[in-house]
């Protein structure tokens, strides 16, 4: 398995939200989706590897032997915990996070006003959904993926 930013190791499939750079066309991560799951993998005795991110569909479970490309590679390594996005990532769905969120999408990204409206919602209903499990579709300008 192939470690990549904001996506998951197992299938490649968009696990965080992204926004694209008007001044430079590169796409930023800027929060994780609500139902991605990131592991802590057992490199020893009191050593782990943290922070690896799956999809729903693919996280392994605590136990499971799994491999990860240029990690002790040709060693299986175990699961030892799994961490949901809303457990991880808590204070990324906190409202100080999401009016300094805004901020940065208004000054850095100079998203005009609706834009930034359409991310707030997005962020808004990911994190209803990471922290009280309650979904709400919503589209905006956060991503689903590069490739739609």
């Amino acid at each position: 398995m192939k470690v990549a930013a904001c996506l998951c190791t197992g299938c490649s499939a968009q696990i965080w939200r992204t926004v694209r750079n008007p001044a430079t066309g590169e796409a930023l991560g800027v929060w994780p989706r609500p139902n991605s799951a990131y592991v802590r993998l057992g490199l020893g005795t009191d050593h782990l590897a943290v922070g690896i991110g799956f999809c729903q569909r693919c996280v392994p479970t605590p136990g499971a032997i799994i491999e990860i490309d240029g990690l002790l590679e040709g060693t299986g390594l175990p699961v030892i915990t799994v961490e949901w996005a809303g457990e991880r990532y808590q204070a990324w769905y906190e409202d100080a996070w999401g009016r300094a969120f805004r901020a940065w999408a208004l000054d850095y990204l100079q998203y005009p006003q609706p834009e930034v409206d359409a991310l707030m919602r997005q962020w808004d209903a990911d994190r209803r959904e990471a922290v009280l499990g309650i979904s709400v579709g919503v589209g905006s300008q956060a991503s689903e993926g590069e490739d739609g």
